[in-house]
C-alpha cells in the first residue's frame, strides 16, 4: 500500500501512482521545460505535426474541456492566481483578440446584449445607477419612501429625476423634472435662486 494515500497501490518511492508522477514531475520541471521549448521551436510550425495536434484535440475535445472544468473547480485559487499572470503576459495580444472579434461580430454582440438587457431590466437599471450615480436600486427606492414619492422643492408627486452635485458626483436627492431644470437653468446658484423668489415676490404685490 501507498505511504501517501493507503487506499491505493504502491507504485514507486512508497507513493502512488498520481504522487509519484508529481514527485517526479517536480524534480525535473526545469528540463522539461526546456524540451518542450526546444520541441517547439523545432516543430511548432511544422503543418503536419500542426495536422496531428488539431486531430487529437477534436477527437478529445470533450474529455479535456471536462478535465479543464474539473481542475479549475476544484482549484480556484490557483486558477484565478494562473489566468491574473497569464493576463498580465499577454495583454496587448488579448486586446487585440477581442478588438478583432468585436469587429468581426458586432451585429451579433450588439443583438445578444440587447436580448439580454431586455430580458433583464432590473439588472440593467441597476447598473446604470451605480454607473452614473453611484447608488443602487435599492438605495434609490429607499429614498423614494423616504420622500413619500415626492419633489424634494415642491412636493408633488411626479415622476422623479436624481438630483446630483456635478463636482464631487453625490446624489442630494429626488426631483421632478420642472424643478431639476429649474435649478440647472439658475446654474445651481443660491444667489440666483434667491433673487429669483426675491423677484416673483414683488413681481405678485
Amino acid at each position: 500500500m501507498a505511504s501517501c494515500h493507503p487506499d491505493r497501490p504502491h507504485n514507486a518511492h512508497g507513493l502512488c501512482a498520481k504522487c509519484a508522477r508529481r514527485k517526479w514531475y517536480i524534480e525535473n520541471r526545469a528540463s522539461q521545460l526546456q524540451r518542450r521549448k526546444e520541441w517547439w521551436a523545432a516543430h511548432g510550425n511544422d503543418p503536419l505535426e500542426n495536422a496531428k495536434r488539431r486531430a487529437y484535440y477534436l477527437a478529445n475535445r470533450e474529455k479535456k474541456i471536462a478535465a479543464a472544468r474539473r481542475y479549475r473547480a476544484e482549484n480556484p485559487e490557483k486558477t484565478k492566481h494562473w489566468a491574473a499572470i497569464s493576463q498580465a503576459r499577454n495583454k496587448d495580444k488579448i486586446a487585440a483578440r477581442h478588438k478583432e472579434y468585436y469587429q468581426k461580430n458586432r451585429a451579433k454582440i450588439y443583438a445578444r446584449q440587447q436580448c439580454w438587457n431586455r430580458a433583464h431590466p432590473e439588472l440593467v437599471k441597476n447598473r446604470n445607477l451605480r454607473y452614473h450615480y453611484g447608488i443602487t436600486l435599492a438605495q434609490l427606492s429607499d429614498m423614494k419612501s423616504r420622500q413619500d414619492g415626492r419633489c424634494a422643492i415642491c412636493q408633488r408627486k411626479k415622476r422623479l429625476a436624481i438630483d446630483h452635485n456635478h463636482k464631487t458626483g453625490k446624489v442630494v436627492a429626488l426631483l421632478c423634472g420642472s424643478c431639476n431644470r429649474a435649478i440647472g437653468l439658475l446654474q445651481e446658484s443660491e444667489t440666483f435662486a434667491l433673487a429669483a423668489a426675491k423677484y416673483l415676490k414683488a413681481k405678485h404685490l
